[in-house]
């Protein structure tokens, strides 16, 4: 039987997880999905794959082409998928010593405007204080935790 198109992220990271590097990129190269609001889960998971391969042009493309689709979500479990997915490589780069990074952001965010290359630091912190807002509203809304549990396992992956 076929796994449909709109699943294949869903394997990504598990395979990662237990070191099967080789499925998880054959199943990333099967994703076919266009830049909309209801793909913004799948293009984060793409970004962690990347992030992790060490493949920082293509997660800062996916990055890039869908930040605007986070910020102006209704929706705000799609935009903490993409801003964890950020945050982690982010973190994998500065890991790696690039400091600095070409990324042509949306008007509107804490950074200069006009300005194309950023500090990867800045651009970390940034996604922690979206994270933790986003965390805090989910888990007191909620009544438990279950949003700062997502937020360790996102960081165990930096172990990846």
């Amino acid at each position: 039987s076929t796994i449909p198109n709109e699943f294949y992220h869903k394997l990504l990271m598990p395979f990662m997880k237990v070191g099967k590097t080789a499925e998880a990129v054959l199943y990333a190269d099967k994703i076919q999905l266009k830049v909309e609001p209801k793909f913004l889960e799948i293009h984060a998971e793409l970004i962690k794959l990347n992030a992790i391969l060490g493949n920082y042009e293509k997660a800062l493309a996916y990055f890039e082409s869908n930040l605007s689709l986070a910020r102006d979500s209704f929706a705000k479990d799609p935009p903490f998928q993409f801003y964890l997915s950020g945050w982690l490589l982010f973190k994998k780069m500065s890991m790696n010593n690039q400091q600095k990074v070409s990324l042509n952001l949306p008007g509107g965010l804490p950074f200069e405007e006009g300005k194309n290359t950023h500090e990867v630091t800045s651009l970390t912190a940034w996604m922690q204080q979206e994270i933790d807002q986003l965390t805090r509203q989910f888990n007191q809304r909620n009544g438990n935790d279950f949003y700062s549990q997502l937020v360790a396992r996102n960081e165990a992956l930096l172990s990846l």
